[in-house]
């Protein structure tokens, strides 16, 4: 994020050694943003603000007398809150501001973009988006195929686009509301972890994230969004002779779903229990096993094998073979994966996407069979298909991608329990960190435990899946019927960081997994 003027300070020493910044004076502030409250002026998402008001009015005369086939501007006013502490010793604590927008206008099949800092370029944006759409693309009609038409809402009397507003969210402030709140909350999760010659000291880092957002586009849509995401991310290293390994866990909230400094502690606290599990933890057995995914697990799977589906992977000439295509069989009748923007509370809900399409579901994957990909305008355009209310961007200084909202397998009616109870030998995966590798991705537990006669046993350590996200769905045999979601919320794709997202799914099962 861009940060506006900034200062730092000289740590003072509080309670119990923990080190913080006085009050709230080592916030970054940033430009259009007052106080040292975590974007205050944004917290009041219902009804337009003055400036706001004004920018929306601006906005909508700009796409009246665009003769586009597409024109649309995005706006949008972000803060984040950011604390890290190394055990009960504060690194940072500082909050920073950003705003800004973008023009992106179709002609033809063409498409241009263009950013915009303020409101005095907005039109001038819409310009050069324009300009650039015409550059890049054939004009309809003069050689190749014309241009595809794209179905419009009926415009308003004389030529005015009619507003629909949406708000999106609630009007009260998260939690925390600023740096110092945060650093708080920080070092009492650090109290949790007890000093012990097998743990390092834990590394915490929280991020706290308000955007409002105005869209407005040629179709006759024009939403006001204001969204809130706190992210908090514990790591630690266990310390022995004979291997080093890491811990990594994750905590989210929403404004449906608020965290505070009560639910923070309790979930360190539960954090060390396992951490204290797996310093005596044995090295797995490489080689094929049987292997059930804790809720958490199964919805990281479900996020990689997700992004097989964003369609614009497909207009590559490279990605092309890997594409699944519909009708195809790419696992058993036990797997249906599913997208959503819909699913109350989580992180990747939304009432439209970036485009001003509205969110909905998405059906990936339907008893084992290839049955949809996620579309933005852009590729659907491309495709012939409709767009699935996928076109997402993290910033305004990148065009929306098609990307995932909430992905999740489909729970059954099978009894989760029964997936390991029936496993006589096996590995269960309470918690992992995943990445991907070239094509690949990997899954890392970080707390796993061996499988004996249907019962969790000894704690594993080493426990790492290697695989093609799609292969991968060809080895998940069985799916539970406890649906959660994991405790991560957000998504890195290129330069776009940080998108919030939801990733869920109930206990599944996978046979013949090589784990090493």
């Amino acid at each position: 994020m861009a940060a506006g003027e900034g200062f730092s300070v000289t740590p003072e020493p509080l309670r119990g050694g923990i080190d913080r910044c006085p009050g709230d004076r080592g916030l970054t502030r940033g430009t259009g943003m007052a106080g040292d409250r975590l974007c205050r002026p944004l917290l009041s998402c219902a009804g337009g603000g003055g400036g706001l008001g004004e920018l929306r009015d601006l906005a909508v005369r700009a796409l009246r007398s665009s003769r586009a086939a597409y024109a649309e501007i995005r706006y949008e006013a972000a803060g984040e809150c950011h604390a890290s502490a190394h055990g009960t010793r504060l690194a940072s604590a500082f909050s920073t501001a950003d705003e800004g927008g973008y023009a992106r206008v179709r002609v033809g099949d063409a498409w241009g973009f263009a950013s915009f800092a303020g409101a005095a370029d907005l039109v001038p944006a819409l310009r050069r988006a324009a300009a650039g759409a015409r550059l890049a693309g054939v004009p309809a009609g003069a050689g190749g195929r014309p241009a595809t038409p794209v179905p419009r809402a009926p415009r308003g009397a004389g030529g005015a686009v009619p507003a629909v507003a949406a708000v999106e969210g609630e009007t009260a402030a998260p939690w925390p509301a600023s740096a110092g709140e945060a650093a708080d909350a920080l070092c009492q999760m650090a109290f949790a972890f007890p000093p012990r010659p097998s743990l390092s000291v834990p590394r915490l880092r929280l991020l706290a994230r308000t955007t409002r957002v105005l869209l407005a586009n040629s179709d006759g849509c024009v939403v006001e969004s204001c969204r809130s995401l706190v992210e908090v991310r514990v790591a630690l290293a266990l310390l022995d002779q004979r291997w080093r390994a890491g811990l990594t866990w994750h905590v989210r909230g929403t404004l449906d779903r608020p965290l505070s400094a009560g639910v923070l502690r309790d979930a360190a606290q539960a954090f060390a229990r396992e951490a204290l599990d797996m310093a005596a933890a044995r090295p797995v057995r490489a080689g094929r096993h049987t292997v059930v995914l804790h809720p958490e697990v199964a919805g990281l799977l479900a996020h990689y094998a997700g992004h097989c589906f964003e369609a614009d992977r497909h207009l590559v000439p490279t990605a092309r073979g890997n594409r699944p295509s519909p009708g195809q069989r790419v696992a058993g009748v036990a797997v249906t994966l599913v997208d959503s923007g819909l699913v109350p509370g989580e992180a990747g809900s939304i009432a439209v996407d970036d485009e001003g399409e509205p969110a909905g579901v998405t059906h990936l994957v339907r008893e084992g069979v290839v049955t949809g990909h996620l579309h933005s305008r852009e590729t659907a355009l491309a495709e012939g298909a409709r767009p699935t209310g996928n076109g997402r961007t993290a910033t305004w200084r990148f065009p929306p991608l098609p990307r995932m909202t909430n992905t999740y397998f489909e729970p059954s009616a099978l009894p989760a329990g029964d997936l390991v109870s029936d496993a006589m030998r096996g590995v269960y995966v309470r918690r992992a960190s995943g990445g991907r590798d070239g094509g690949a991705f990997a899954i890392t537990a970080t707390v796993a435990y061996a499988i004996r006669r249907g019962r969790p046993a000894w704690p594993l350590s080493g426990v790492m899946l290697r695989a093609d996200p799609l292969g991968i769905l060809a080895c998940l045999d069985a799916v539970g019927d406890d649906l959660g979601w994991s405790g991560r919320a957000t998504c890195n794709r290129g330069a776009q960081h940080c998108l919030p997202v939801g990733m869920g799914g109930p206990h599944v099962r996978l046979q013949g997994v090589y784990l090493g």
